[in-house]
């Protein structure tokens, strides 16, 4: 089976899994179902097979990162309505919430002239014990991977957002990868973080 095969059926499969999850959830969204869709809406071809939840090392955790910035929610927009990306296949929309994060440091990528980018949220999730929702005035760490029309989304619901408070991050995030760094400065991650991100690998699974 070559690369290409390998390819159509990953994104088969994740195709499956959102219909499938569209039927079931046509309101709000559990955590998987949004890393499903999160998986569909990159820039890159190949981040939604690099996606996964066994990766063994940062360096290929970061392979679908475009960006990791420390930010600040300046605004919550309105909720919008946005296209699955399924093509012909199925026509399917869900609401998120466009999020104008204020970029106070650059640890990976880059940032327009005016160093604000837009966060996406689901505007209804099913499950927020384990997804975290920003809310206005919160600091945080921000592991993003970018759409195809320049916005952000978290490279991962959990993995993607560490809260800051009082110089220590923490996240929802159950990964043996990250567990180390909860409770802890915000520089020892970040440091990692760039680290893995400037010697990113393709993942073993990919």
């Amino acid at each position: 089976m070559d690369f290409y095969e390998k390819k159509n059926i990953v994104v088969a499969s994740l195709t499956a899994a959102i219909v499938l999850g569209a039927i079931f959830e046509q309101s709000s969204f559990g955590s998987k179902h949004i890393a499903n869709l999160i998986r569909t809406d990159h820039t890159d071809n190949h981040s939604s097979s690099a996606l996964v939840e066994n990766n063994n090392t940062l360096e290929e955790e970061m392979y679908a990162v475009n960006l990791i910035i420390r930010g600040k929610v300046e605004k919550i927009g309105e909720n919008v309505k946005r296209d699955a990306n399924l093509g012909n296949r199925a026509n399917y929309t869900y609401d998120v919430t466009p999020l104008t994060i204020k970029v106070n440091e650059v640890i990976y990528g880059e940032v327009p002239e005016n160093k604000e980018v837009t966060l996406l949220q689901f505007s209804k999730v099913t499950d927020s014990e384990e997804i975290t929702m920003l809310n206005e005035g919160d600091e945080a760490l921000l592991i993003l991977s970018k759409t195809s029309d320049g916005n952000y989304w978290p490279y991962m619901p959990k993995e993607g957002i560490w809260l800051l408070k009082n110089g220590k991050i923490d996240s929802k995030t159950k990964h043996p990868l990250y567990q180390s760094f909860k409770g802890a400065s915000i520089n020892d991650l970040e440091k990692r973080l760039k680290q893995a991100a400037n010697n990113k690998i393709r993942p073993f699974t990919y």
